[in-house]
Order: C-alpha cells, then sequence, then structure tokens
C-alpha cells in the first residue's frame, strides 16, 4: 500500500505515512505538519565584567602609613625628651652600674665595686675617677639613700649620658630645660653655668624657683617655702671654653651638706 499523497510505500498496518505524515483511514486527508526538530538551548554572549569603579584605597593606605610612622617618631621623640632629662630626674651611669636618686644604697657592696672609695664621715664618698656621692641616712632604718652626684676633674661617669669634657652643645641637647641662671628681674647671672629645679614633678627655671620661693613668703606660707628648698631637685653644669667641665644634681639640702 502506498500514500495517496506523496506516493510512498507505507507500512503494513501503518495509518500515517512516514514521509508527509497523511492519515490514509481519512480520504482526501491533508498532510500533518512536521514535527520541528527540538530546539537547542545556545547561550548568548556572556556579558563583560562590570568595571571597578577607580577608589582612594592606595592613598587611604598611604596616609595610614604616614599616620602610624608620624605617630611612632612623636612617641619616640617623647620617651627621648624623657630620657634625656626632659621632666624626668637624672640618673648616673659608671662602670655598668646606674645611679638614681633616691635610690637604697648598699655601702658595702658600693665599697667592693669601687675599693679605692673614700668617705668622708660626713655622708658624703669621693669613688674613684672623681665621682662623688652623698648618701642620706635614714635615722630609723639606718637606710642609705642616694641625695646628690657630683661629677668633677676627668670623670667618665655619665647624667644622661653627658659627661665632663662632653661640649656645652650636647649638655643643652639632653637637658633641653637647663638655662643659664637668671635673677628675679631677668638679669644673667652666670655665663658659664646651666641650672634647672624639679620639685612636685615641675620643672623651674632659676629665676621661676626663686619667684615661686619669695612667692610663698609674700603669701606668709613658710611651710611651703621651706618644702621646696630642701627638697627641690637642682641640676647645675658649669662649662668653660665650650666644654662641661662640672655636672652636680641632687636635692639641694644635701648640697648645703657637701660645701
Amino acid at each position: 500500500m502506498f500514500c495517496p499523497n506523496c506516493g510512498t510505500k507505507l507500512p503494513d498496518g501503518g495509518r500515517f505515512c512516514p514521509h508527509c505524515g497523511t492519515d490514509t483511514a481519512v480520504p482526501n486527508s491533508p498532510a500533518r505538519p512536521p514535527v520541528p526538530p527540538p530546539v537547542l538551548y545556545e547561550p548568548g554572549p556572556v556579558p563583560a565584567a562590570p568595571k571597578k569603579k577607580k577608589t582612594n584605597k592606595g592613598l587611604i593606605i598611604g596616609l595610614s602609613v604616614a599616620s602610624g610612622v608620624l605617630v611612632l617618631l612623636i612617641a619616640v621623640a617623647i620617651v627621648l625628651f624623657l630620657l634625656l632629662g626632659g621632666g624626668k630626674t637624672p640618673t648616673m651611669t659608671y662602670k655598668g652600674m646606674t645611679f638614681s636618686y633616691g635610690m637604697e644604697i648598699d655601702l658595702d657592696k658600693l665599697e667592693r665595686k669601687f675599693p679605692g672609695m673614700e668617705g668622708s664621715g660626713r655622708g658624703d664618698y669621693l669613688l674613684d675617677d672623681d665621682v662623688r656621692l652623698f648618701l642620706r641616712e635614714d635615722r630609723e632604718t639606718g637606710k642609705l639613700t642616694l641625695a646628690y652626684i657630683a661629677l668633677t676633674g676627668e670623670s667618665s661617669a655619665k647624667i644622661n649620658g653627658v659627661s665632663v669634657g662632653d661640649s656645652e652643645r650636647s649638655f643643652c641637647a639632653a637637658f633641653p630645660q637647663a638655662e643659664h641662671p637668671t635673677d628675679m628681674i631677668g638679669g644673667t647671672v652666670h655665663e658659664n653655668q646651666y641650672i634647672y629645679y624639679l620639685w612636685k614633678g615641675k620643672t623651674f627655671s632659676y629665676a621661676e624657683y626663686q619667684d615661686q620661693m619669695m612667692a610663698y613668703r609674700l603669701e606668709g606660707n613658710e611651710l611651703a617655702a621651706n618644702s621646696m628648698r630642701l627638697e627641690a631637685l637642682m641640676v647645675q653644669a658649669y662649662v668653660e671654653d665650650g666644654e662641661v667641665t662640672r655636672i652636680f644634681f641632687g636635692d639641694t639640702m644635701a648640697l648645703t651638706m657637701m660645701r
């Protein structure tokens, strides 16, 4: 049997023409439209990645690093200022030992360290190499504390890194608060001296120290005046021809004992 529409031979028992789809059971049946092939998914073009917006991230990081470095430098400057005498009690380094005001001194250990040490019997001791200490004894405990240090002669000891024989400029760098002593009306007293005082955490120039003492006395506050006179720490240096010749520091009460 053949398809009446296109003449294609039909399989046995077949009703529809495999070629044109004509229904052979219905006379003059129109051909069925061919089944369209399945539509396969074709991916479209991949969209381009969006352009990243320019940011100031690098600038921000750079500014952050710069700020951190600046903070670090300021911190280092503050530490150096404190170590070099800015508002802090000076310290002396000598032959591997560090001496600071008010520290307890074991006289036996000190004598073993400096076998040539000589004492005057008044509390002051001359170490070898022109280093002089004044030790104050506590009447109740008998303990000795360091109250004054003097570097003279050719001493190699260092107070805040400065020794006898160093330049005047190096002393001024290590002790920026030290000034030539002036009287209460601003006149220079001694060009070859540098002095400042420490009392109750504050720094006083020579003139400021004298002014404060006078103010206490005018107020009738002799107790405060005497306290400042006896307890204030004095840092003093002498210079000659641009070089440091002597350095002293300690409380003024001990200074009166050493004179």
